[in-house]
């Protein structure tokens, strides 16, 4: 699978640093787009209002995962041993509740990195919840937005 619109990430990784608080992994999934040490291209408050998270946390900045610089945030962030992949990341953009964002990448990290597929099992699941990113397909969750063109 090589295409330069992929994102390779791991789940366990992201949720380890961001402590477990959606926030912090919608924020750091978007510094993975962005890649390391790059700009995100915009203040704070931008960037709460277009990743629709209530705060950025204080410790992403306190353990140097991000910075400042000239009013811009940066990050740090990078992909500890990449499991699973994301061909559309336009999900971090919608204005929908942070936590239906992370369900979503949780959804797509059962999905391996060399499998090619947009549909995750339902039996890879605990519990099932309605999600504006996906929807059921028999036994299957499909994750439509996968197949869709990146913007």
């Amino acid at each position: 699978m090589k295409n330069a619109d992929i994102t390779y990430f791991n789940y366990e990784h992201l949720n380890r640093v961001g402590r477990g608080d959606p926030n912090a992994i919608i924020i750091l999934t978007h510094g993975l787009i962005r890649s390391y040490n790059k700009t995100m291209g915009i203040t704070s408050k931008m960037l709460m209002l277009n990743l629709n998270v209530h705060q950025i946390p204080s410790f992403l900045f306190q353990q140097g995962t991000l910075y400042t610089k000239n009013n811009l945030i940066y990050s740090r962030y990078k992909t500890k041993e990449p499991q699973s992949y994301i061909k559309n990341c336009n999900f971090l953009f919608y204005q929908i509740d942070v936590k239906y964002k992370m369900l979503y990448l949780k959804a797509l990290s059962k999905r391996r990195i060399n499998e090619d597929t947009d549909e995750i099992p339902i039996d890879y699941f605990g519990e099932i919840v309605d999600s504006p990113l996906w929807r059921f397909d028999g036994n299957n969750i499909y994750l439509y937005l996968e197949s869709l063109k990146r913007e």
